[in-house]
């Protein structure tokens, strides 16, 4: 077992070995050698193990670095368990985008691993499929058709052997203008590269409800699946088989089922495994009302039919058969089995066999063509045909049969994955992306709103829609990848559109002192002069908490330079370069008072621009009314000598006259009955637009 998430630790690195004879866990020492280097600690990577010999791992959450851009990982690790070596995986050629909340499949037959899913603040959801050759060793993205997720993350993916397919389940997927968790399972064929969505096969009431972060794994018969974070929770709707051959579901945990032992917990992110015989599956800590370090071991007969001893709850499960043997009319002996196979019941003296094949299925079958949304579902089912936009049965009559689906390739999650597909345009009303067809190129990323992960303080990010400010992580993100960013409470709270009043801004936020010693955690380094120049920055009534004054000043200064997004003024550039090419320039650190400055030169006064004056003091600056002006209850009003009789002054010498009045102080009143301005003072009977349905 490779990382995950402590609460005492963070995120971890370690490898740990469970003997599952003694039920004892042994960390795995490293080989240790000068050029060794070990992957950083991460949580919701994507792993698997290849050949029994080499674990994986891709991608990942870590923890909060210097560049807040760097918690999602795109470094790919390899972990040689024989000579406990670990080695990074160079990059080269194509590669995927740093993510999390993916997963990392080994595709035995293809000898590759398959990267599907996964989620980013810069790259939001991923929607490609990627493939890793492990013979070529290098990165290929697959063109998959078909109606799969256009985006989704916190799933499962599990590889079938025997039909060579993979099946991924439920997850937070991006689908009708938003993202929402589901139950949706999809199974991807490799040799067609086509998506089918399973759900629309079988209509049935006893699939597992939508959730995230859950576990599964295989055997060749199954699909099994556990956990998973879903509201409201119930002990009966945490265990589940998934049937490949009749492509249902069976509910492990529900009250006709024989069970023995504790129940599992509420849980999910938690780890799972199988045996190699499919004897018995392992899982492993994950996350409920606290972190858990349990290890769960569940045991399942060879025939999960096995499970129901009760003819009726046999035969209501889809594969199973019953049999029994009876002397006259009492059961002596009964099992219920796989209908594939004969009845293992051995003969009873006397008695007579009572047997029930039960149903027969075949899987990836519709008998409700019409329930399938889209024609690649449709296409795939045997006794289904799609016509005219919609799946309808093989004896319909139908004039013109489709016999391939038209591929959408305007499939995206946002408005810059929209742009950079050809031909393709991101609707902002209905939050989906269409085709454009009078552009055939590229739409320019740059017309697109950025990435919340974009936005540096917590107002700005508040102005945008489905942003949120992490107070944890001084991080702005976004509300469709909150689950998986700040599970384990790393976000801290969580601030919404509406707490932008409690938005705690960063010290260097704040670029005039006035405004950052308001905040009990800033101060401010000033530069030499009254012109007000200077950083604020945290610390306490003695010094700055990060060094000195002159290092805070000289940081501030390279950033501003190096800012792409926020070119600084020419004058702010010249300003800066004098500052870094004199470093005899000291810088002084203030508190509790601000520094004397001129904020009448330097523009950090409040006065109003029209009606005010500023005035420089020892102390601050003063605002008096300017010409034309007088102090009023709201500040400076403007004054008119002759007086507004029936309007307002707005400005000196000019009043805003009343419906139906004119002049120079508003006291002549229209020729027009009240119904209407009228030209000027000298043509009180030109009436100009009539109200209150009259007319001239």
């Amino acid at each position: 077992m490779f990382g995950g998430y402590s609460l005492s630790h963070g995120p971890l690195n370690d490898i740990r070995l469970f003997d599952t004879k003694n039920l004892t866990w042994m960390q795995v020492t490293i080989e240790s050698t000068p050029d060794a280097k070990m992957p950083t600690g991460r949580y919701f990577h994507g792993a698997d193990i290849v050949h029994t010999q080499t674990i994986f791992i891709y991608g990942g959450l870590t923890k909060k670095q210097k560049n807040y851009s760097n918690r999602t990982l795109d470094d790919f690790w390899q972990f040689d368990i024989q000579n406990q070596r670990w080695s990074e995986i160079e990059k080269k050629y194509i590669w995927p985008p740093a993510v999390s909340g993916h997963t990392l499949t080994y595709h035995k037959a293809q000898d590759s691993l398959i990267l599907i899913g996964g989620v980013s603040p810069q790259g939001g959801f991923l929607n490609l499929v990627w493939e890793y050759r492990l013979e070529k060793e290098h990165w290929q993205p697959l063109n998959i058709k078909g109606m799969g997720p256009a985006g989704i993350f916190g799933h499962t993916t599990v590889y079938h052997s025997q039909s060579n397919n993979l099946f991924v389940f439920g997850g937070v997927v991006y689908t009708k203008r938003q993202s929402m968790v589901t139950n949706n399972l999809y199974m991807l064929n490799y040799e067609t590269k086509t998506w089918t969505e399973l759900n629309s096969l079988d209509p049935s009431i006893s699939w597992p409800r939508p959730r995230v972060f859950h576990s599964a794994v295989t055997t060749d018969d199954y699909m099994l699946l556990m956990g998973g974070r879903m509201y409201p929770w119930n002990i009966t709707d945490t265990f589940y088989a998934y049937s490949y051959n009749c492509n249902q579901w069976i509910n492990l945990m529900d009250d006709a089922t024989t069970k023995v032992g504790p129940y599992p917990r509420q849980t999910y992110a938690q780890a799972m495994t199988v045996e190699p015989d499919g004897d018995a599956v392992y899982v492993i800590g994950g996350w409920g009302l606290d972190s858990q370090s349990s290890v769960l071991r569940i045991e399942l007969p060879v025939d999960l039919c096995n499970l129901w001893p009760r003819k009726r709850a046999c035969l209501a499960v889809s594969g199973c058969g019953y049999c029994a043997n009876k002397v006259n009319e009492e059961v002596r002996s009964q099992q219920c089995h796989a209908n594939t196979k004969e009845c293992p019941l051995d003969p009873i003296l006397n008695s007579s066999r009572v047997t029930n094949q039960g149903r027969i299925c075949s899987a990836y079958t519709s008998s409700n063509c019409t329930m399938m949304q889209d024609c690649g579902s449709c296409l795939q089912t045997s006794s289904c045909t799609w016509c005219q936009g919609a799946c309808t049965s093989n004896t319909t009559q139908c004039s013109v049969p489709q016999l391939k689906c038209q591929s959408n390739r305007c499939i995206a999650t946002d408005c810059i994955q929209c742009h950079q597909i050809p031909g393709c345009d991101w609707n902002y009303s209905k939050r989906e992306c269409i085709p454009n067809l009078q552009d055939e190129e590229a739409n320019s990323v740059s017309v697109c709103p950025q990435p919340c992960i974009n936005y540096s303080t917590c107002s700005s990010c508040l102005e945008v829609p489905d942003c949120r400010w992490s107070t944890q992580l001084d991080e702005c993100i976004s509300a469709s990848y909150q689950d998986i960013y700040c599970a384990g409470g790393v976000c801290g709270l969580v601030l919404e559109s509406e707490d932008r009043q409690y938005c705690p801004e960063p010290c260097n936020s704040f670029t005039q002192c006035s405004s950052c010693l308001r905040h009990a955690h800033c101060g401010w380094c000033a530069a030499p002069g009254d012109r007000g120049e200077g950083v604020c920055a945290e610390g306490s009534s003695e010094r700055p908490m990060a060094g000195t004054c002159n290092n805070i000043y000289y940081e501030s200064s390279r950033k501003l330079l190096d800012d792409d997004r926020n070119p600084p003024d020419p004058e702010d550039i010249e300003a800066v370069s004098s500052y870094l090419n004199d470093l005899n320039v000291s810088y002084s650190w203030h508190y509790v008072k601000c520094p004397p400055e001129n904020e009448c030169l330097n523009g950090h006064h409040s006065c109003a621009e029209e009606s005010e004056i500023c005035v420089d003091l020892d102390d601050g600056f003063e605002c008096r009314c300017g010409a034309g002006y007088k102090a009023g209850a709201n500040g400076c009003e403007p004054v008119c000598p002759l007086g507004c009789v029936r309007g307002q002054c707005i400005q000196p010498n000019k009043c805003q006259c009343d419906f139906g009045y004119v002049g120079a102080n508003c006291s002549i009143q229209c020729q027009c009955n009240g119904h209407a301005n009228c030209e000027g003072p000298d043509k009180l009977d030109k009436c100009l637009l009539c109200h209150n349905n009259t007319m001239v």
